[in-house]
């Protein structure tokens, strides 16, 4: 059903690869500075805190719960709480949240109202992409599809498509069965 509205974004332009950067000696000008190598880590070393757990749930309740009007209202606030989450993979913030029954149940409501879906989907598909361009997502589907209990195939496909959108629709249908008989994606 939402497929119609949310369209995947245009993957054609892959953005810089990400790097880091440091002065190879104190005080040297700017215009010498050095990029380091973006560092690959296991699922299992990237990290999620539990202070950024904490305004994951702030986040995801907030856009649930509130009214536009509140949102808008709101926005430093969510800025604020985003910008204290912005370094945990997008893999490990879906995990949280499909791994916390109340969080999960917040999703469904999130993607059932068009403009905080369209939202909630447009930011998530930013981080994925620009985590998919330096390789930093395919390597950790079997990990995190071992913790939410799916598939690796499934999650796998999605990703290699860069189909961000359908990704977060699969995994808040699969972690919250319909109880009427509709699905998400009729």
């Amino acid at each position: 059903m939402f497929d119609m509205f949310f369209q995947e974004p245009d993957v054609s332009k892959k953005p810089k690869q990400a790097t880091e950067f440091s002065l190879t000696k104190f005080g040297e000008p700017l215009h010498k500075i050095q990029p380091r190598p973006y560092k690959k880590l296991s699922y299992s070393e990237l990290v999620c805190t539990d202070e950024e757990k904490f305004h994951i749930c702030l986040i995801i309740r907030g856009i649930a719960e509130q009214g536009y009007i509140q949102l808008l209202n709101n926005k430093s606030t969510f800025d604020e709480w985003k910008e204290k989450v912005k370094r945990v993979h997008p893999l490990k913030f879906l995990e949280f949240i499909f791994q916390n029954s109340d969080l999960s149940e917040h999703m469904v409501a999130i993607i059932g109202d068009f403009a905080k879906g369209m939202y909630f989907a447009n930011e998530l598909s930013a981080n994925l992409q620009a985590r998919h361009a330096v390789d930093d997502v395919i390597v950790h589907i079997p990990d995190f599809a071992a913790k939410l209990a799916l598939p690796v195939k499934v999650l796998h496909d999605y990703c290699v498509k860069q189909k961000w959108q359908s990704l977060l629709f699969y995994l808040v249908e699969q972690k919250n069965p319909p109880k009427n008989g509709n699905t998400l994606q009729e």
